[in-house]
């Protein structure tokens, strides 16, 4: 049986009063599994993709990840936080917003440092991690002279240099060339060929179909309106019209 990764019961959080992200979610995550999270902007994808990866806790309700408790307390465990930051990589919507090292080398190996792996071994992971992504070129560019395309495969490079098991992607296709979204595509479904854990929040119905094998659909009240098989979801126009993920037949101009 494949290991269960996150189980959230009756989730919900709020920025603040009458400012509601997401309610009541019940969601569980196997090892393995590739899972599309659609919903319109503003239905709480992001949120839910910050929660699964420990940037935020619930206001109500539990997440567990790998079996154990995910709280605030559970983080501040040195043993615990490490692991788990191991494990679980995070990609931002904004490539920007996670690059910070004065060279795409550094970027990609900041975390395994961090991890403690001695030089022989962090740049062992830096070449592979570039190689991988057909990056080696850009090792001494500086990330913020790179096009958008490349500094999403920086990003990537940054999270996929630990080794992580399950990767979280937000809105990854946003503001990518169709050269370099079709290469994404591709990428991810390597990933998910390769038994990675994928979880994508994105409103592109055009990629799901290619990425994922279930949907789970976010209402713009913030609940879940689905939690089924993609190419049922993508089948069910009904669904799509009232998540604001399509508009209603006939209402093209």
């Amino acid at each position: 049986m494949p290991e269960i990764v996150y189980t959230l019961s009756r989730v919900s959080y709020e920025y603040g009063p009458g400012a509601p992200a997401l309610h009541g979610v019940d969601l569980t995550i196997a090892e393995g599994e590739s899972v599309a999270l659609l919903g319109a902007n503003a239905s709480g994808k992001t949120t839910l993709l910050r929660l699964l990866a420990g940037l935020a806790s619930p206001t109500a309700g539990a997440i567990t990840a790998f079996g154990a408790p995910l709280t605030p307390e559970s983080l501040r465990d040195r043993v615990f936080a490490a692991a788990f930051r191991r494990r679980v990589g995070f990609v931002f919507q904004n490539a920007d917003a996670q690059l910070f090292s004065p060279t795409v080398a550094a970027e990609i190996a900041f975390g395994p440092l961090q991890l403690g792996l001695d030089e022989a071994a962090v740049a062992a992971r830096v070449r592979d991690t570039m190689a991988l992504l057909g990056i080696e070129h850009l090792a001494e560019r500086a990330p913020f002279h790179l096009s958008g395309g490349e500094k999403r495969k920086v990003a990537i490079g940054s999270v996929l240099s630990l080794g992580p098991d399950v990767l979280l992607f937000d809105e990854p296709t946003t503001g990518l060339d169709p050269r370099s979204r079709g290469w994404l595509v591709r990428f991810l479904r390597a990933l998910r060929e390769a038994g990675k854990t994928i979880v994508t929040a994105t409103h592109d119905l055009d990629i799901v179909g290619r990425l994922a094998d279930r949907a789970v659909v976010l209402g713009e009240d913030h609940r879940v309106w689905s939690d089924a098989p993609i190419g049922a979801v993508l089948a069910d126009h009904g669904l799509l019209v009232g998540t604001n993920l399509a508009e209603p037949r006939g209402s093209e101009p």
